[in-house]
Formats: structure tokens, C-alpha cells, sequence
């Protein structure tokens, strides 16, 4: 909504007749990585005016482009209103942490006591060098756990041992799985 300029880096685009500029961001949007597979260059990878020439894409009619270009666009303002509403509860998060855990000396009504009083602690099982039995089980592996979620997948390693032994190591409802390495 503002006059401005851009260096020799930026491209500005304006949507010519029977196109809004709204559905062409979000048309470019769609199109970015096949934009960017078209650049070139030594140093770091760019397009040219010519690059745009060469990408082929359907548009519907001006009132579609429209209902599309305010669908998205809604859609986006959302994210963005979650993204800030995660970021202000990550942040009462942190000061009630802060004001629980740190800030809070007298801690009225607390016990001390150390960690290992307070749960249940094992390790998990070297299963390579474990005794074969007749149950079978699924594993989780590290590589089975992101950004503090289990990654489910259809292929999950099995294991047939002893169940008995393997009892101790199931993983219940509820249950926090710490990877070490």
C-alpha cells in the first residue's frame, strides 16, 4: 500500500488485466520450488526475468481468483494467530516455570527430595544381545523420536523375546522416554 523501490536482487510483480495480485502471490507460492530448480549461478543460486517466461500455469476466472485469494489468505492470518498465540503461551510457560522452579524460595508445602525418589528409572534394552523368546514386541529407537514426539510408522522394528523380561521394559500410557545420545 506504500510506494517503495527494490535493488537489482528484487523482482517486482504487478498482475496484469483478468488477474488479481492476492491469487499471483499465492499461484508464485505454489510455484516456488519449481522457480528456484530454474535458477543458476556459481556464486548462489538466481533466477532471471526470463525464468518467469518459462513456468506455464493455469488461472480460473477473476471472481475464483478472488474466493481463492480470501480463502488463503484467511488461512494465513490464522496461522500467523497461532504462531503468535504459541509463541505468548511458550512464554507464560517459561515465567511460570521460572516463578515455580527459580523464583519461589519458600516453595510452601513442597518436600525436597532428589530426582531418583520420584519415578520409576530404567534403561532400555540392548535387544541385539537379548534372550530370544516367543512374544513379540515393537521397539522405539532414537531415531523413532523428534522433536519431542514418538514418530509412528508403519514399519516399526519387532523383537521376539522372553516376555517376562520384556515386561519391564513396555512402554505404558503416560510414560516419559528419554533418548540419551
Amino acid at each position: 500500500t506504500k510506494d517503495m523501490a527494490f535493488n537489482q536482487s528484487c523482482y517486482g510483480i504487478n498482475a496484469k488485466k483478468n488477474l488479481i495480485n492476492d491469487f499471483l502471490y499465492y499461484l508464485l507460492k505454489y510455484k516456488i520450488n519449481k522457480i528456484k530448480s530454474m535458477g543458476h549461478g556459481a556464486v548462489f543460486n538466481t533466477i532471471t526475468i526470463d525464468t518467469f517466461e518459462n513456468i506455464f500455469v493455469s488461472f480460473p476466472p477473476l471472481p475464483e481468483q478472488i474466493s481463492i485469494a480470501k480463502i488463503l489468505s484467511s488461512l494465513d492470518s490464522k496461522i500467523e494467530l497461532n504462531n503468535k498465540m504459541n509463541k505468548t503461551l511458550e512464554a507464560i510457560g517459561q515465567v511460570l516455570f521460572k516463578k515455580w522452579f527459580v523464583d519461589n524460595p519458600e516453595k510452601e508445602g513442597w518436600k525436597e527430595g532428589k530426582l531418583g525418589e520420584l519415578g520409576e528409572f530404567k534403561n532400555g534394552i540392548n535387544y541385539l544381545r537379548y534372550e530370544v523368546g516367543d512374544t513379540e514386541f515393537f521397539i522405539v529407537n532414537v531415531r523413532d523420536i523428534s522433536n519431542n514426539k514418538w514418530l509412528l510408522k508403519d514399519n516399526l522394528d519387532k523383537i521376539r523375546i522372553n516376555y517376562s523380561k520384556a515386561e519391564d521394559y513396555l512402554i505404558k500410557e503416560k510414560d516419559i522416554i528419554i533418548a540419551r545420545s
